[in-house]
């Protein structure tokens, strides 16, 4: 026969046991996505929302989320103050999921300011446009070894003769890196679209082949982003 100071601990231990179990835990997804969008775009993940909203409905389970950052313009200090922001909003959001989740499968995509502070956070600077002086990429490399794909479209940051690049550019773009600061970790998990003509990736003057990757790209993309994750 059980003592009371036995019922009572048996008692407690069970109510204890029943409370876990009935208290929720956020479930982790085998694939998350990040989309940054590109200046002044008002939606979610702008330009990017295609190939992001591709990624999650070719894989039932698959999670996104924007960064959240201004993705504004208009004048060099309003964009140095959203790329800042941007640059820290992706590194905080990135190491918070992966610390929260981290066998989950991460993919950034991102689209013009949107692929410049997903670099600038991979890869580090400098890039003095934005005001950002340091070599040192904020992500951490144990953050930056959980993303399995990396697609930039119409970055700013293009340069000329890297390996991932992809398009018909013959220029480097308006922040180009330096061939020695090429964002060598990452190599194999990114793609960067850039295309003749375009004002910001590029040495153009069209808006029009800007806004294009999109639509032109968003299936080889998909592919290449499916090829690196399991």
């Amino acid at each position: 026969m059980l003592s009371k100071l036995a019922v009572s601990l048996l008692v407690t231990s069970t109510i204890a046991a029943s409370a876990e179990t009935a208290t929720p835990r956020p479930e982790c997804p085998n694939i998350h996505v990040f989309g940054a969008r590109h200046t002044t775009a008002t939606d979610d993940y702008g330009l990017a929302k295609e190939l992001v909203n591709a990624i999650v409905e070719t894989h039932p389970g698959a999670t996104a989320e924007r960064i959240d950052y201004p993705a504004q313009g208009g004048s060099t200090d309003i964009f140095a103050w959203s790329a800042q922001t941007g640059v820290r909003a992706v590194t905080h959001q990135v190491t918070s999921f992966v610390n929260r989740c981290p066998d989950t499968q991460i993919v950034l995509v991102g689209y013009s300011q949107g692929a410049e502070i997903i670099d600038d956070a991979m890869c580090g600077g400098p890039d003095p446009t934005v005001n950002i002086s340091s070599t040192e990429p904020p992500l951490s490399s144990e953050i930056g070894s959980h993303v399995k794909a990396i697609v930039w479209m119409g970055n700013p940051r293009h340069t000329i003769g890297a390996p991932f690049n992809l398009g018909t550019a013959s220029a480097s773009g308006t922040r180009p890196r330096s061939e020695n600061l090429s964002c060598l970790p990452y190599t194999d998990i990114i793609q960067s679209y850039c295309d003749q003509g375009d004002r910001v990736c590029t040495d153009g003057d069209s808006w029009e082949v800007h806004g294009s990757y999109a639509a032109k790209y968003t299936y080889n993309a998909l592919e290449f982003v499916n090829e690196r994750l399991y």
